[in-house]
C-alpha cells in the first residue's frame, strides 16, 4: 500500500528514493537511460537548478552533454516530462525540431555569434497542437521503458466486466490456498504482461506467460496442444479470459 510515484526529470534520482510516504521511481531503472546520463542530469540540476520546461531540458543537456535521441524519447515515453504540461505525443513530435534549432545555436556559438536576447532569457516554445497517444499505445510505450504500467492500466476499462463475471482475482487465488488448491479449475480475466516462447525437447512449441490483473500476476504454462490452439493470441498486452 505504498504509492510508487512515476519517474520525473526534476524529482527522480539515480536510485529509487523516498518522497514523503511514497517511493519515487529511479531514472537509472529506465530502459535506454544509462548511468552516465543520469549523473549528468543530476549534475546539471545541482549546478543550475531544476529544469523549467522540456525545451529548457533540451537546451541545457544538448548544449553541454552528449545526449542520445533514444534516451530523450525513452524519458518522454516514461512520462518524465509530464509535469511540464505537454502531452507525450506533443513532446515526441517537437523534439526533432528542437534538436535542429539547438544544433544551429551550438554552431553559432562556436563561430562566435551570440543570441540577441542573452543567455538567461527563458524561451517560450510553441509545441504542436496534437492530442495525446491513444491510451493503449501510451501505456504500451510507457511499459516498454519502465517495465510496468505506471500512469494507468489497460484493464482499467474492464473493471466492471471483471466484477460482473464473478471470476476470482489473482490475489484471491494466491491468498486462499484452501479454496484454490491444486487441480481446481478457475477462470481469470487478465493481460499477458510477458510471453516467452520455447522449443521443447520433442521439438514442439510451448509458452511461459505472466498473466496480470489489477491485483497481481501469476504464471501460466502452455504446452504444445494448447499452444497450437491459441498461438494467435499469445502476444504481450493481449487482454484475455483464461
Amino acid at each position: 500500500k505504498i504509492k510508487i510515484l512515476p519517474p520525473d526529470i526534476n524529482c527522480s534520482e539515480e536510485k529509487f528514493t523516498v518522497e514523503g510516504d511514497n517511493i519515487r521511481f529511479a531514472l537509472a531503472a529506465l530502459k535506454n537511460v544509462g548511468l552516465g546520463v543520469v549523473e549528468n542530469i543530476h549534475k546539471e540540476r545541482e549546478e543550475n537548478g531544476p529544469f523549467k520546461s522540456f525545451y529548457n531540458f533540451c537546451e541545457r543537456m544538448l548544449t553541454s552533454y552528449e545526449l542520445d535521441s533514444r534516451t530523450v524519447e525513452g524519458l518522454i515515453y516514461a512520462g518524465a516530462f509530464d509535469s511540464f504540461g505537454q502531452n507525450r505525443q506533443q513532446l515526441l513530435s517537437a523534439y526533432p525540431t528542437i534538436k535542429k534549432e539547438l544544433a544551429v545555436e551550438i554552431k553559432s556559438k562556436g563561430e562566435g555569434q551570440f543570441s540577441l536576447f542573452g543567455e538567461e532569457e527563458e524561451i517560450e516554445y510553441n509545441y504542436p497542437e496534437i492530442p495525446e497517444f491513444e491510451e493503449k499505445k501510451k501505456l504500451a510505450l510507457e511499459k516498454s521503458i519502465i517495465g510496468i504500467y505506471m500512469s494507468g492500466h489497460p484493464l482499467q476499462e474492464y473493471v466492471e466486466l471483471i466484477s460482473k463475471s464473478g471470476y476470482p482475482t489473482i490475489s484471491d487465488i494466491k491468498g486462499d490456498q484452501d479454496a484454490y488448491c491444486n487441480n481446481t479449475n478457475v477462470s481469470l480475466i487478465g493481460i499477458f504482461s510477458k510471453v516467452t516462447k520455447k522449443i521443447t525437447r520433442n521439438d514442439t512449441m510451448m509458452a511461459i506467460i505472466q498473466l496480470q490483473d489489477l491485483t497481481g500476476s501469476i504464471e501460466l504454462l502452455l504446452f504444445s496442444r494448447t499452444y497450437d490452439k491459441y498461438a494467435h493470441l499469445l502476444e504481450e498486452d493481449s487482454i484475455v479470459r483464461v
